[in-house]
């Protein structure tokens, strides 16, 4: 059964302009909201920075189901999000980003927050601390959910992660590989006044390319967490020959060891983007970089570079004009980055890290 269908369409930058979102079934769009089977559009708007500043979706006769909004202060971060209320739009929930440090993040750490606060997740963008706060329609004011801190590296590298609830609190530990990549956390539940026991592991796997390959949840039985949705689940990722993400899966195990298929996503690109790549050949050295990445191109020039970080706001852009460039990186942040390269038979896309 087809579940939904997303189509994407991006700008000559780059950046995604809006998306067809046709739904089949019912979901739940956050908390206990759900936006029901249809057709809608997502738009997204950018400030002069390239980042993004609101994010909101239409039904079929234009009225606005929910609304994302970005507010920078100073080196703080306010994300809101709205909902459809009888026509009107209401404060649902917002983050509160606490000196948010270029609006970076890790995307197992986003994962990891998924399982702890479910729909109520956007993503988490490194900072001191954030504060989620859920909005009371009767007093008209928001109150304080929960609290999450963070512990940093030398390296600004997470380290620890804390998050406070009411009644207990998340301890998450980060793990990374040689190439400081975050491959693996160790999830502990405290409650108060009662037991601390780990509760589940979440761990992200790459392939000899470098592209994500699985990310799957251990969930551990114990006193504090005497109970848990299923036995473990993973999600895998599949590429075609030119490292084009093309499928994923997500499994279930059940209590005798099995995995079972819960769910398939498939991706297709648009003809341009497949001939250019399937026509091209590019050069990058080294990747993972430090300070400098050198592209060169047998076959044609190569018009400009765009880099995006993983949330897709435009980190860089150089322009070229000859077949061969060196891209000074050393004002990026460490982390995974998408070259996408302009060039005079159309647009590829390549992956690289940046290490220090």
């Amino acid at each position: 059964m087809l579940y939904y269908e997303n189509i994407y369409h991006y700008d000559s930058d780059g950046k995604i302009q809006y998306i067809e979102n046709l739904n089949n079934v019912p979901y739940w769009c956050t908390g206990t909201y759900t936006v029901y089977l249809g057709n809608y559009i997502t738009y997204y708007q950018y400030n002069d920075s390239n980042q993004i500043k609101t994010i909101f979706m239409l039904d079929k006769n234009n009225d606005t189901i929910f609304k994302q909004s970005f507010i920078v202060i100073n080196n703080d971060l306010i994300y809101i999000y709205q909902i459809n209320d009888n026509g009107n739009l209401v404060n649902y929930y917002r983050y509160y980003f606490y000196n948010s440090k270029n609006r970076t993040s890790t995307s197992l750490l986003n994962e990891a927050f998924n399982q702890l606060n479910g729909y109520r997740t956007y993503s988490y963008y490194h900072s001191d601390s954030i504060y989620i706060q859920m909005y009371n329609p009767c007093s008209s004011e928001y109150y304080l959910f929960s609290k999450i801190y963070f512990n940093y590296l030398s390296n600004n590298l997470i380290q620890r992660c804390i998050q406070d609830f009411n009644d207990c609190s998340y301890i998450l530990d980060l793990s990374y590989d040689s190439d400081l990549n975050c491959t693996g956390i160790e999830c502990t539940k405290t409650i108060l006044d009662s037991c601390s026991e780990r509760c589940w592991d979440l761990w992200e796997t790459l392939n000899e390319n470098k592209n994500l390959s699985e990310v799957s949840i251990t969930p551990y039985l114990s006193p504090c967490f005497p109970y848990f949705l299923n036995c473990g689940m993973k999600e895998n990722y599949y590429y075609d020959e030119i490292e084009q993400l093309i499928s994923t899966k997500v499994f279930e195990k059940d209590s005798l060891d099995s995995w079972h298929i819960y769910i398939s996503k498939y991706y297709k690109y648009n003809s341009t983007r497949i001939h250019s790549i399937n026509n091209s050949e590019i050069t990058i050295y080294p990747n993972p970089a430090s300070n400098q990445l050198a592209i060169t191109s047998k076959e044609q020039i190569i018009k400009d570079i765009n880099i995006y970080n993983l949330l897709g706001q435009k980190a860089q852009k150089v322009s070229v004009n000859t077949s061969e460039t060196i891209l000074d990186v050393s004002s990026l942040p460490i982390g995974l980055y998408l070259l996408k390269i302009n060039t005079e038979q159309g647009v590829l896309t390549r992956k690289v890290q940046i290490i220090r």
